[in-house]
């Protein structure tokens, strides 16, 4: 080892912001420890003493000054988290790392893992140096110890060429300056955070409740590492942007599992579910033509493409299974309205659509409403189809009209509604005014054998002796197979 000249002027700071791979946040240095000597002791060294004081002497200046030595390390001061004091003794403890370092090469270069052992011990020494957020400087005297370190290992004999190259392979791989291409890694794991957020299905009915859960969460998460045997204890950084990248992935996957398929397709919201998975497989591939996603980001991609690939599938089955219109065109808009309500009931009781009702969590009257609303605008017609028409006192579900003069209402009614009679008596008669019109269907769907018991009840009604004015709908999942309706009659 030479003996390494004092630098009389002082040590140049400048606005080098070196890049770690750990994430540029502000991290106080801490003192490394030098480990056991075998074949060269520092203590008892006298070139590496001498150079340990020269060191400290050539970095006094500067050390003093932190951090109005620079205009960069000066913006330190507007930061709260940030104390002088926890860079007490760093030009000594700079001058340590050096001769620390240099002496474990010497004493492990001919061990069997030679390469690990000096490449944890390396990273250990780069990362006690602390950390800069990007725009403040470089971490404390780090410039320094790249360039000196290098010259020591250079210009000494007592190491093998073998291990210089690869400790100048480390040094290049932990410490390497920020270049104007670079992202800067909390900006780049926010952007990746940004790009899943967008790309994931976060605007359906079923993730409804979680985007606020996801969308508040922060990509910039610490992870403990135990760092080695040559760190005293463990430390924290940031992930990095394949840990990041995984771990999107493993959500997406998790929230695909939750809800296994989309169960707000059966509501018959086909066309929106369709249009939506279209524009989202057309955002990522724009995206990836425009370079938005890093090339590590395709793991939760092809997740994501895969997904709604399978439900555009899905789609195009239950678009087979949902009701269609039988039959011509009649001639009154109450003949028409009587005919889409039949086909409707004769694919809820004959044709499986219970089976879809049933699956629908918490059936609702709209969940009805969507449904035949879709079945009836599937194909073109000459009457005017209107959902949620109010003419005055409240809308009703359906208005099937063909002109001012021919018009007819069509109210659903779920069978478990509490209000039903008094609605039967009186709702109906308000509609028929509000809408001048004297004809309606009312629609009753029974969902349980005591729904329908109900209904039969109420058959002795005044109200309720026209059929063709008033339709039951047997909606039960549980119904007698066709072998057993005779007996059951």
């Amino acid at each position: 080892m030479y003996i390494i000249p004092k630098i009389t002027k002082e040590v140049f700071c400048g606005d080098r912001v070196y890049r770690y791979g750990i994430g540029e946040t502000l991290r106080s240095p801490f003192p490394m420890f030098p480990t056991e000597p075998k074949v060269h002791d520092f203590r008892t060294c006298s070139v590496c003493q001498q150079n340990r004081k020269n060191i400290i002497e050539s970095l006094k200046i500067k050390y003093n000054r932190f951090p109005d030595c620079c205009e960069w390390h000066r913006n330190l001061r507007k930061i709260k988290g940030f104390d002088k004091n926890d860079y007490n003794d760093a030009h000594i403890q700079c001058a340590d790392s050096l001769i620390y370092c240099y002496d474990h090469i010497l004493n492990f270069q001919d061990v069997y893992n030679w390469r690990e052992d000096i490449k944890e011990y390396l990273y250990m020494a780069i990362y006690r140096f602390g950390c800069m957020p990007s725009g403040y400087g470089s971490a404390l005297f780090l410039d320094f110890f790249d360039k000196q370190f290098r010259h020591i290992v250079s210009f000494s004999s007592d190491i093998r060429p073998d291990v210089k190259y690869y400790v100048y392979e480390i040094l290049d791989k932990y410490i390497h300056p920020s270049t104007p291409k670079e992202k800067d890694p909390i900006e780049e794991l926010l952007h990746i955070y940004n790009n899943w957020l967008n790309s994931f299905p976060f605007d359906f009915p079923e993730f409804q409740e979680v985007k606020k859960e996801f969308a508040l969460r922060t990509p910039l998460v610490p992870k403990l590492v135990c760092g080695g045997v040559y760190f005293k204890e463990p430390y924290y950084r940031l992930q990095t942007n394949g840990e990041l990248i995984g771990w999107l992935n493993k959500q997406s996957k998790e929230l695909f599992k939750r809800i296994r398929s989309l169960s707000g397709i059966v509501t018959t919201m086909l066309d929106i579910y369709d249009s939506q998975i279209s524009k989202k497989l057309l955002d990522i591939e724009e995206s990836r033509l425009l370079d938005d996603y890093i090339e590590e980001e395709n793991e939760y991609l092809e997740t994501l493409e895969k997904w709604y690939d399978i439900q555009k599938k899905r789609i195009e089955i239950l678009r087979n299974q949902l009701p269609k219109l039988e039959g011509a065109e009649a001639i009154t808009s109450f003949d028409e309205a009587y005919r889409r309500v039949c086909c409707f009931k004769n694919w809820i009781e004959n044709q499986n659509g219970n089976k879809i009702l049933h699956s629908i969590k918490k059936l609702k009257e709209e969940d009805l409403q969507i449904l035949f609303k879709g079945m009836c605008t599937l194909e073109g017609s000459s009457y005017r189809f209107d959902r949620e028409v109010n003419n005055g006192r409240g809308p009703v579900d359906f208005l099937i009209s063909k002109g001012s003069s021919d018009s007819t209402l069509v109210e659903f009614k779920l069978a478990s509604n509490s209000n039903l009679e008094r609605n039967l008596q009186y709702q109906i008669d308000v509609y028929k005014k509000a809408s001048e019109t004297e004809k309606v269907i009312v629609v009753i769907f029974c969902i349980k054998i005591d729904e329908l018991n109900k209904i039969e009840k109420l058959r002795t009604k005044s109200y309720m002796k026209d059929d063709k004015n008033i339709m039951v709908i047997d909606c039960r999942n549980n119904k007698p197979s066709a072998s057993r309706v005779r007996n059951e009659e």
